[in-house]
C-alpha cells in the first residue's frame, strides 16, 4: 500500500502561479518593458515546463535587460504577492483523509520557508512529516538529492524497532 506521499507546493497544494506570473510582471514593468510587449501565457508555459529561472534568463535574453536585476525584483514581488496564495480546494481533505489512513505527506519544494508559512496560516503544517525547500540548498529538482534524502529519511524511521 502506498502510505508515504510527497507533495510539490506552487500549483499542486496553493494556487500560486496567478501571483508568480503578476510579480513577473510587475518586474518586467519595473525595468521600463512595454506592458503591451509582456506576453504572460509565454511565462507561465516557460514557469510550468521548466521554472522561474529559466521564465528568467529567457525575458533577460529577449528584452535585453540585467538578468540579476530582473530575478531580485522578481523574487521581492513573489514573496509579496505568495502571500495571498490559498490552498486549492480539497487539499485539506486529502491531506487529512491519507493522515487518517496511516500516511504521510512529505513536501518538496523549491520554494522558501515561506512554504511552511502558508502551511501553517491554512492549518496545513500539522499534516506533513517533514520538509524539502530552497532554504536547505539541495540542487534543483529533477536532480534526485533532495527526494533521496526523504526517502532515507523516511527508512531510518521504519527501519526503528517499535
Amino acid at each position: 500500500m502506498i502510505n508515504q506521499l510527497f507533495w510539490d507546493f506552487d500549483g499542486t497544494l496553493f494556487d500560486t502561479y496567478p501571483m508568480m506570473i503578476a510579480a513577473f510582471k510587475r518586474a518586467l514593468l519595473k525595468m521600463a518593458i512595454d506592458e503591451v510587449a509582456i506576453d504572460e501565457h509565454d511565462i507561465y508555459v516557460t514557469m510550468r515546463q521548466h521554472d522561474v529561472g529559466t521564465a528568467i534568463q529567457k525575458a533577460a535574453a529577449f528584452y535585453g535587460i540585467d538578468e540579476q536585476t530582473l530575478r531580485r525584483l522578481n523574487k521581492k514581488y513573489q514573496v509579496e504577492m505568495v502571500e495571498a496564495a490559498k490552498p486549492f480546494d480539497g487539499v485539506a481533505e486529502v491531506l487529512a483523509f491519507v493522515k487518517k489512513m496511516s500516511g504521510s505527506h512529505y513536501l518538496l519544494t523549491h520554494r522558501d520557508n515561506q512554504a511552511k508559512r502558508l502551511l501553517q496560516k491554512f492549518d496545513l503544517l500539522k499534516y506533513f512529516s517533514d520538509f524539502v525547500t530552497s532554504d536547505q540548498e539541495f540542487p534543483r529538482k529533477p536532480n534526485p538529492a533532495s527526494i533521496n534524502w526523504l526517502i532515507e529519511k523516511i527508512m531510518l524511521i521504519v527501519r526503528q524497532p517499535l
